[in-house]
């Protein structure tokens, strides 16, 4: 299996070339991704069952006016990222 070349290569490797950021960030972005499914999945089936569908549709609203500025945070942090990296050379 070949990694692509936007998901870092965390396959088993001897620990003195394991890249452990990589690793981590990778981790840290699937937890996020499960975590964002889990709420929105089982807050919005909770919602549906006790209030009906238009609140659920109301919540899977305010679920996505929410990730706005999420989405604006993460875009801020990659972009310090990539400025940080360009001026340190690496």
């Amino acid at each position: 299996m070949t990694p692509s070349p936007e998901e870092p290569d965390v396959s088993p490797r001897p620990s003195s070339e394991r890249d452990l950021r990589a690793y981590s960030r990778a981790t840290l972005r699937r937890l996020g991704l499960g975590a964002a499914i889990v709420v929105l999945g089982v807050g919005t089936l909770l919602v549906a069952l006790l209030q009906g569908a238009p609140a659920a549709v109301g919540s899977l609203l305010c679920f996505g006016v929410a990730l706005v500025p999420i989405g604006l945070i993460i875009l801020a942090f990659q972009f310090i990222d990539w400025a940080l990296r360009r001026t340190r050379g690496s």
